[in-house]
């Protein structure tokens, strides 16, 4: 299988790069083409035995590439993906660009993605909060139902990019070194973002932003129930995983116990839940896994009916670069 990867450079798109020659399918270790802005041109990345030369999409050569990846902005995809389906080119998007169009299948693995056709030239993979929440619900919802979900969504700061991650670390180094408010802010968050929380992830929309609306649409879409939702998204100032402060409100009652018990056997998460020796999950310690982790599961007496939990996962690989191996992967079993 001949791939494509646009945004090689990017986080997302080195993650992908490292899952493909670690994977156990000989057809993933073709070498990729790989594609990034002219800032990156010429850039040798490591692929197997030698190095891959990065290489401008004007410039590169698609010839027998049969999947082209996009890990970029969505302005990188609106521009290229109608380009790619007309040589094609099946399209996997971890963009935004098509997620609230009805006519590109939206994928989370483990819940809709054995259902998405094999033979889809262009599919859509959700944001790392869906794919998140919607692979832990998805067996709630078949069993009980769901009234009501809330959701604090905090996001590190690589989910706006390597840059983004930069900025953290010289606005934590300055600040550590003494220089207080001469600190300079920067260019790719509104406010300081070290040692701070900023309540804003996307543009607004009135007064919810694009990540908090994109939650609603996306769980909507991956789990085909018109399930309510309530989130806040903010930046925290870490560098990798993204987690969930999460509470339902369930059609019939379960207790944590019940809730932990099904969970537990659900594909791409694990329980991690002893309050008594202190044992929960956090960002960092999810960093390079490929699974959701879940903690705090708790019932409410004065509120029958509503389960409380905390989750995190690596949104790099669990909640990107894995979802495009999976999708690989049922590609080539299909065959």
């Amino acid at each position: 299988m001949k791939l494509a990867i646009i945004g090689a450079t990017g986080n997302v798109g080195r993650e992908i790069i490292r899952l493909l020659e670690a994977s156990a399918f000989a057809e993933f270790h073709n070498t990729p083409v790989l594609i990034a802005s002219s800032v990156s041109e010429g850039e040798e990345i490591p692929f197997g035995d030698g190095t891959v030369e990065v290489q401008t999409f004007d410039k590169a050569n698609l010839k027998d590439v049969e999947v082209a990846i996009f890990a970029t902005p969505k302005e990188v995809s609106l521009r290229y993906t109608p380009e790619l389906l007309e040589k094609k080119i099946k399209v996997i998007d971890l963009s935004s660009a098509y997620r609230s169009d009805e006519g590109v299948p939206m994928v989370v693995h483990f819940v809709n993605g054995q259902g998405v056709d094999v033979d889809a030239e262009h599919v859509s993979i959700a944001d790392v909060a869906t794919v998140q929440l919607a692979t832990v619900l998805k067996p709630v919802v078949e069993k009980c139902g769901l009234k009501r979900v809330m959701s604090t969504v905090l996001y590190p700061t690589s989910h706006a990019g390597k840059m983004a991650m930069d900025e953290l670390f010289r606005q934590s180094a300055a600040l550590l070194g003494g220089a207080g408010m001469d600190i300079e802010e920067g260019d790719e968050f509104a406010h300081q973002v070290a040692f701070n929380i900023l309540p804003q992830v996307g543009d607004f929309n009135g007064a919810n932003t694009d990540a908090e609306m994109g939650l609603l649409l996306e769980l909507n879409r991956v789990l085909e129930k018109p399930v309510p939702v309530l989130s806040t998204a903010a930046y925290v100032p870490t560098f990798i995983g993204v987690s969930q402060c999460v509470t339902l409100d369930l059609e019939s009652v379960m207790t944590a116990a019940e809730f932990k018990s099904l969970i537990k056997d659900t594909h791409g998460v694990n329980l991690l839940d002893s309050p008594e020796k202190e044992e929960y999950t956090t960002p960092y310690g999810t960093a390079e896994t490929s699974g959701i982790f879940v903690s705090r599961v708790r019932d409410q007496a004065l509120c029958p009916g509503t389960i409380q939990f905390f989750m995190t996962c690596d949104n790099l690989r669990a909640g990107a670069a894995s979802e495009v191996l999976h999708r690989l992967e049922f590609m080539l079993n299909k065959k």
